[in-house]
Protein backbone atom coordinates (compact mmCIF):
# COMPACT_ATOMS: atom_id res chain seq x y z
CA UNK A 1 0.00 0.00 0.00
CA UNK A 2 1.43 3.43 -0.67
CA UNK A 3 1.12 6.88 0.67
CA UNK A 4 -1.44 9.39 -0.46
CA UNK A 5 -1.07 13.28 -0.47
CA UNK A 6 -3.37 14.64 1.73
CA UNK A 7 -4.46 18.77 1.56
CA UNK A 8 -6.91 20.52 3.71
CA UNK A 9 -7.70 23.98 4.59
CA UNK A 10 -9.89 26.61 4.70
CA UNK A 11 -9.92 30.34 3.02
CA UNK A 12 -10.35 33.73 4.78
CA UNK A 13 -11.15 37.36 3.22
CA UNK A 14 -7.79 38.66 2.50
CA UNK A 15 -9.49 41.94 4.35
CA UNK A 16 -11.05 40.15 7.55
CA UNK A 17 -9.03 40.28 10.35
CA UNK A 18 -9.00 36.82 11.97
CA UNK A 19 -10.36 37.60 15.08
CA UNK A 20 -12.93 39.76 13.25
CA UNK A 21 -13.33 36.17 10.83
CA UNK A 22 -13.58 33.53 14.40
CA UNK A 23 -16.11 35.81 15.56
CA UNK A 24 -18.11 35.62 12.18
CA UNK A 25 -17.98 32.04 11.85
CA UNK A 26 -19.15 31.44 15.77
CA UNK A 27 -22.58 33.88 15.16
CA UNK A 28 -23.06 31.44 12.03
CA UNK A 29 -23.02 28.34 14.27
CA UNK A 30 -25.57 30.16 16.91
CA UNK A 31 -27.90 30.69 13.93
CA UNK A 32 -27.94 26.70 12.85
CA UNK A 33 -31.38 25.19 14.19
CA UNK A 34 -31.95 21.62 13.71
CA UNK A 35 -35.48 22.59 12.04
CA UNK A 36 -33.18 24.42 9.24
CA UNK A 37 -30.17 22.34 9.32
CA UNK A 38 -30.46 18.97 9.73
CA UNK A 39 -29.83 17.62 6.65
CA UNK A 40 -26.45 19.59 6.99
CA UNK A 41 -25.83 18.84 10.39
CA UNK A 42 -26.95 15.28 9.74
CA UNK A 43 -23.53 15.25 6.58
CA UNK A 44 -21.04 16.85 8.74
CA UNK A 45 -21.28 13.64 11.14
CA UNK A 46 -21.33 11.33 7.99
CA UNK A 47 -18.50 13.00 6.74
CA UNK A 48 -16.70 13.26 10.10
CA UNK A 49 -17.23 9.43 11.29
CA UNK A 50 -19.41 7.45 8.77
CA UNK A 51 -22.38 7.22 11.44
CA UNK A 52 -25.00 9.81 12.17
CA UNK A 53 -26.34 10.26 15.58
CA UNK A 54 -30.11 8.69 16.58
CA UNK A 55 -30.82 11.77 18.53
CA UNK A 56 -28.65 15.50 17.66
CA UNK A 57 -28.50 17.63 20.71
CA UNK A 58 -28.54 21.10 19.01
CA UNK A 59 -26.49 22.68 22.35
CA UNK A 60 -24.00 19.62 21.59
CA UNK A 61 -23.56 20.46 18.21
CA UNK A 62 -23.14 23.65 18.36
CA UNK A 63 -20.37 22.52 20.88
CA UNK A 64 -18.32 20.96 18.92
CA UNK A 65 -18.40 23.43 16.22
CA UNK A 66 -16.84 26.14 17.84
CA UNK A 67 -14.24 24.05 19.40
CA UNK A 68 -13.62 22.83 15.55
CA UNK A 69 -13.47 26.66 15.08
CA UNK A 70 -11.24 27.51 17.67
CA UNK A 71 -8.90 24.91 17.03
CA UNK A 72 -9.09 25.61 13.09
CA UNK A 73 -8.03 29.22 14.23
CA UNK A 74 -5.22 28.15 16.79
CA UNK A 75 -3.89 25.74 14.33
CA UNK A 76 -3.67 28.50 11.46
CA UNK A 77 -0.57 30.14 13.19
CA UNK A 78 1.42 26.42 13.10
CA UNK A 79 4.35 26.06 11.10
CA UNK A 80 2.91 22.88 9.19
CA UNK A 81 0.56 25.58 7.92
CA UNK A 82 1.25 27.87 4.28
CA UNK A 83 -0.76 30.86 3.63
CA UNK A 84 -1.61 31.98 -0.04
CA UNK A 85 -3.50 34.85 -1.07
CA UNK A 86 -5.32 34.89 -3.98
CA UNK A 87 -7.88 37.06 -5.65
CA UNK A 88 -8.79 38.73 -2.24
CA UNK A 89 -9.01 35.85 -0.15
CA UNK A 90 -6.29 34.06 2.77
CA UNK A 91 -5.77 30.27 1.69
CA UNK A 92 -4.58 28.21 4.93
CA UNK A 93 -3.59 24.85 3.87
CA UNK A 94 -1.52 21.72 5.65
CA UNK A 95 -1.03 18.48 4.55
CA UNK A 96 1.51 16.22 3.21
CA UNK A 97 1.95 12.43 2.35
CA UNK A 98 0.35 10.05 4.25
CA UNK A 99 0.07 6.22 5.10
CA UNK A 100 -3.20 6.32 6.67
CA UNK A 101 -2.54 8.30 9.77
CA UNK A 102 -3.24 12.64 9.09
CA UNK A 103 -0.08 14.23 7.38
CA UNK A 104 0.31 17.36 10.00
CA UNK A 105 -1.83 18.00 13.54
CA UNK A 106 -3.51 20.97 11.39
CA UNK A 107 -4.44 19.03 8.47
CA UNK A 108 -6.34 16.95 10.87
CA UNK A 109 -8.08 20.00 12.67
CA UNK A 110 -8.48 21.51 8.89
CA UNK A 111 -9.90 18.38 7.80
CA UNK A 112 -12.46 18.47 10.45
CA UNK A 113 -13.44 22.27 9.47
CA UNK A 114 -13.82 21.38 5.87
CA UNK A 115 -16.68 19.38 7.44
CA UNK A 116 -18.45 22.24 8.64
CA UNK A 117 -21.83 23.24 7.38
CA UNK A 118 -21.40 25.54 4.64
CA UNK A 119 -23.99 28.07 6.09
CA UNK A 120 -21.16 28.00 9.04
CA UNK A 121 -18.15 28.90 6.74
CA UNK A 122 -19.51 31.07 4.42
CA UNK A 123 -18.57 34.76 4.88
CA UNK A 124 -21.48 36.73 3.34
Amino acid sequence: MGGEMCLAGFEKPEKMSMADFKAKLLANVEALTLEADMDAIESFFENLSGDIPEIIDIEQVKKQFREIIEETIKHSEYRDVTIYHHKGVDIYLSGGMSWGDGPTDSYDVFEQFQYLPEKVTVME
